[in-house]
């Protein structure tokens, strides 16, 4: 009996040590750590802010379940941004150290951390194209379909063939869709940039990339379960709903944020099954609110959710985004939230006129911009010290579309955005545009400028504009 008890122990102990996993910090100075955690094998978004205790350390508790998750850890020092999938239960022990090559280490199995690095370096080949930073497999300028077809299945075939000789199975499986969904996003990308070329492309050409496009989709299964580990498969499913959608003339101009979610959750709820589903609509629900969105129909969407996956292990994610959408959604106080009536101004220059002798700080925005909303979730201190040092805080808001000042007042009232606020149209727009945009007229929100009591432009770019925190050690560093 006292052998069967401890060996019972053992087995207790050797179970609780599996469902937690340990993460150790070091040179972490004043930058920042947060994580993402997959619940039962389905990915979501929805992102956590660890606290380290004494021995700068935190724990993770991976739960209960026997299948496959991963932990995506994100450090963040300075303009540096570092990314780690942690494959559970592979691993229970992990270093951050930004001093270091790796940044971020875990104590896999060889094997294991040999397949995911493979994985991992074509993610990354995959994010160096689509930020220009490089372009490992020639694909940029390639307006061929069945090149870049060609490339990217190729490196695919022989990174998975390499990933299925050292893996378990079901590990292979989880890192053969990663590679998968992820080329298929890329070779999206590739038509859409062969589309723009010059000279333009023949229609024959046009109808080639469709095909192969065709083909590809047809390629991946969407309802295997491995689907809903991967970071881009709402997206990427996002582009099978939209070819459905104008296929079907669902679609003839902008809907509202309410009616694009419904469309989209009702599409995959009837062509999706199984985890692929779930975990989809489940992030259409939860990244409504995580990007600052909040959409009024999301408890409806909740509700249709709950009926078809009604024991889903989302639930409690999803219950938190619905209690913080319904928190935002509460009539808000609009005082000190003041707009502007600006149908006789034209320009810039007049518009700032109108607080002559007095500093203006200008942030330009639109509702659509997710870090917009970001950025306004710490303006506090910024108005603060705005008020302290008597300068005025002017929002332009560049949104386009019907009911747009309705769009503006409630995003405003979510967010507490005090200041004077203007919706440019017509004239002031496109000077906005002339003024700040490149020389092409384009305009990368949210954009701070700095005014002085004269009206001269004495900041025309903040670097630090998505970053409230940054952007008022800035001003202070700028006004004594």
């Amino acid at each position: 009996m006292k052998r069967i008890l401890t060996l019972a122990l053992i087995l207790l102990s050797i179970m609780a040590e599996a469902s937690v996993i340990k993460v150790k910090v070091r040179n972490l100075g004043d930058g920042t750590i947060s994580y993402m955690k997959s619940t039962n094998g389905m990915i979501t978004t929805h992102r956590t802010y660890p606290s380290l205790d004494s021995d700068s350390c935190f724990m993770i508790d991976t739960g209960d379940y026997q299948g496959i998750d991963v932990i995506t850890l994100n450090c963040q020092k300075g303009q540096e941004n570092y990314f780690k999938p942690i494959w559970t239960p592979f691993a229970k022990n992990v270093t951050i150290d930004l001093n270091t090559e790796s940044k971020i280490d875990s104590d896999k199995d060889a094997s294991i951390k040999a397949a995911n690095e493979i994985a991992e370096q074509f993610n990354s080949d995959f994010f160096d194209y689509m930020t220009g930073k490089s372009d490992k497999l020639q694909l940029r300028k390639d307006t061929v379909a069945e090149s870049a077809y060609r490339k990217l299945t190729s490196h695919c075939d022989s990174l998975t063939t390499i990933i299925e000789r050292s893996v378990p199975e079901n590990f292979a499986k989880v890192l053969r869709q990663d590679i998968a969904i992820n080329a298929l996003f890329w070779f999206y990308q590739c038509a859409g940039a062969a589309k723009y070329v010059e000279p333009s492309l023949s229609d024959k050409n046009i109808a080639e990339w469709e095909s192969k496009l065709f083909e590809m989709k047809n390629n991946l299964d969407l309802n295997d379960s491995a689907n809903a580990l991967n970071y881009l498969f709402k997206e990427t499913v996002a582009y099978y709903f939209s070819d459905d959608a104008v296929k079907r003339g669902l679609i003839s101009g902008p809907v509202s944020n309410d009616v694009s979610n419904k469309m989209f959750f009702d599409y995959v709820n009837n062509n999706l099954k199984g985890k692929a589903a779930e975990t989809v609509c489940g992030r259409i629900i939860i990244e409504d609110t995580e990007q600052g969105v909040f959409s009024k129909g999301i408890p409806e969407l909740a509700k249709d959710f709950y009926a078809a996956f009604p024991e889903s292990a989302l639930a409690s994610i999803i219950n938190e985004a619905v209690a913080k959408n319904k928190e935002m959604n509460a009539p808000k106080d609009m005082t000190g939230i003041n707009f502007i009536n600006v149908d006789s101004i034209k320009n810039v220059n007049d518009l700032i006129a109108l607080n002559r002798g007095k500093p203006v700080l200008l942030d330009i925005w639109a509702t659509w911009c997710g870090p917009c909303r970001k950025s306004f979730k710490g303006l506090e201190p910024i108005r603060q010290y705005a008020a302290n040092k008597g300068i005025v805080l002017l929002y332009i808001s560049i949104d386009e579309g019907e009911n747009i000042m309705e769009s503006v007042k409630d995003v405003a009232g979510k967010y507490g955005v005090k200041g004077d606020h203007v919706v440019a149209t017509g004239d002031l727009r496109e000077d906005v545009f002339t003024t700040f945009g490149n020389s092409d007229r384009i305009l990368g929100i949210p954009y701070t400028a700095f005014f002085d009591k004269d009206g001269k432009m004495v900041v025309k770019h903040f670097q630090e504009s998505e970053d409230p925190a940054e952007l008022l050690k800035r001003l202070k560093n700028m006004i004594h």
